[in-house]
């Protein structure tokens, strides 16, 4: 790898974690070095009566979408929402995309909360990336969460998704996180470093309450993780 390095006129990577490695380890110039956010084309809303079934227009929507494994920290987030729903009557959760043993996870904890709490946690199995834009455009609010075992530089594609489509963000993650850094510097929602389920829900539910800029959070995803930044990104000398 050193040997390429060496050769390459130009290393594109996906973090700055990964900047700093190549710097420190391989000794790379910077110059050499050029960060390549994942991208993603943005998705205009569109009438769908399937998406429109999974959305209480009486109800805060809080979206989780993609994996909730030991990488997500999937007991904690399933802990902080099942107190979210004790803390506020209004919320309901869309929860999609999980594996199968932790959609099972998710569903053994929900036998243990009152049958109308429970009935505001939707598992949905499969929607297509589409769908799961749409779904986003019609959400209040967006979860993500990162295991303390992560590296620091992960970037959800489902904090991705979500800012594509303009939705405020809550996060729970460690503080040296990038991802707490965006949000808190880009304004994109508010985010929870502790391991307290009971504070996180409450911080969560404080989340829905403020409002938050969409054009702010477009302006984000555009400057940061749109085709056009990728391509001027990959043009520049």
């Amino acid at each position: 790898a050193k040997l390429q390095f060496k050769k390459a006129s130009r290393i594109y990577i996906q973090s700055e974690n990964d900047a700093q490695l190549l710097r420190e380890q391989y000794h790379i110039p910077e110059n050499k070095i050029a960060i390549l956010n994942t991208w993603m084309k943005p998705v205009e809303f569109k009438p769908s009566l399937r998406v429109n079934e999974f959305i209480d227009k009486k109800s805060k929507n809080v979206l989780w979408l993609g994996n909730m494994g030991i990488a997500q920290n999937r007991d904690f987030v399933i802990t902080v929402i099942k107190n979210a729903l004790k803390l506020n009557g209004s919320i309901k959760f869309n929860v999609v995309g999980l594996k199968v043993h932790d959609r099972n996870a998710l569903q053994r904890a929900l036998m243990y909360i009152a049958e109308p709490d429970k009935k505001r946690v939707r598992i949905i199995e499969h929607l297509t990336h589409e769908e799961c834009a749409q779904l986003a455009l019609r959400s209040d609010l967006g979860l993500v969460s990162l295991g303390p075992q992560t590296t620091d530089g992960n970037i959800p594609g489902k904090f991705i998704t979500y800012t594509m489509t303009g939705l405020p963000v809550f996060a729970l993650c460690e503080e040296q996180s990038a991802i707490s850094k965006i949000i808190v510097m880009e304004r994109l929602g508010q985010v929870y470093h502790g391991q307290d389920a009971a504070r996180g829900a409450g911080v969560l539910v404080e989340t829905l309450r403020n409002r938050y800029d969409k054009q702010n959070i477009h302006r984000y995803f555009a400057s940061q993780h749109s085709i056009e930044t990728a391509v001027q990104t990959l043009l520049a000398e």
